[in-house]
């Protein structure tokens, strides 16, 4: 009896042992597998493909991971296939944790002064980050741009300032449909990828447009009563990303000008990937382009470099008046 009860015991220790291998082997696999997936992504849609040697990275990606890869070790391999591919703007977020896995070599989180304008005779428009995709939000968030601009128009302008000093990113289209009264109708920009293929993005009567695709809507349109005055627009550090496509919307403008300092340099866009295990691939796919199909992808340089922007614009205004 007791060498019966004894071999089931056993036999219980030895199939718990074998549960918890194989629970901890299957760990391994998965973190091993979101790994691959992430690096096969990238090797098909990242706009740094052509430039990077493959076999190489993955070989060193997998001297990272071991045998028996941990989450962190996991983390410190998609960290590495971030920093190799030199994108400066994808990143990883862990869905169980919201965890951001980032590599940058820029610096774009600088401290940037509030301006506060003074003259009456010059409309000013603010436009900060924003990052919701929920529509409801994006309205909102767009009309309350474009309620700005036809409060300032209000008055007569000799020019516009539109002020991207705060804005790092985020969801552009509620930018552009607010500011679409300003942009007027048209193709303001392009997205390319790496094989040259184009999309457009412009604002048609309220509503931003990507290709043929409505993005954001007004719920009130205004028309500015002067289209023919010039436009400044200020520029920092921080302007980056979204902020940036913002920039180049005003690039090719018959009156516009750039002020302050060059911008962040993440002039490129990022597309979502969901992977199997729920996270999220936010990788860059394409490049920013002008309406003149001029490409960008790194900072974008504005026209008079200067600490004081909101100055220096208010007078290059009042020079056009003149």
């Amino acid at each position: 009896m007791f060498n019966r009860n004894y071999r089931v015991f056993l036999l219980i220790i030895f199939s718990a042992a074998l549960l918890f291998i194989s629970v901890v082997h299957a760990n391994q696999n998965e973190h091993e597998s979101v790994v691959l997936e992430v690096y096969t992504l990238m090797r098909e849609n990242v706009i740094t493909r052509d430039e990077i040697d493959w076999l190489a990275l993955k070989v060193s990606t997998l001297q990272i991971l071991g045998d028996s890869p941990t989450l962190q070790e996991r983390n410190e391999a998609i960290s590495h296939l971030l920093i190799q591919t030199k994108t400066n703007h994808s990143f990883y977020r862990d869905a169980d944790s919201d965890r951001i896995i980032y590599e940058s070599v820029l610096n774009c989180r600088v401290d940037v002064e509030t301006l506060h304008p003074t003259k009456t005779d010059i409309g000013y428009i603010k436009v900060d980050s924003f990052s919701s995709s929920d529509k409801e939000m994006m309205t909102i968030f767009a009309q309350s741009i474009a309620d700005q601009l036809n409060k300032e128009d209000e008055r007569e302008l000799k020019g516009w300032i539109v002020d991207l000093t705060h804005n790092s990113g985020g969801n552009m289209w509620p930018m552009l449909a607010g500011l679409s009264p300003l942009l007027g109708n048209g193709v303001h920009g392009f997205f390319i990828s790496p094989d040259g293929k184009s999309i457009s993005w412009g604002t048609h009567h309220g509503r931003s447009i990507s290709g043929n695709h409505i993005r954001a809507s007004l719920k009130q349109r205004y028309r500015v009563k002067n289209n023919d005055i010039p436009i400044a627009v200020l520029v920092s550090k921080k302007t980056a990303s979204s902020g940036e496509a913002v920039l180049i919307s005003f690039k090719g403008f018959k009156k516009s000008r750039f002020f302050g300092q060059h911008s962040c340099g993440q002039s490129t866009s990022n597309r979502r990937f969901l992977l199997k295990n729920g996270d999220q691939l936010l990788l860059t796919t394409s490049t920013f382009a002008d309406r003149y199909k001029s490409r960008y992808g790194g900072s974008i340089l504005v026209d008079e470099l200067t600490e004081s922007p909101l100055r220096a614009a208010e007078d290059w205004i009042y020079s056009q008046s003149n």
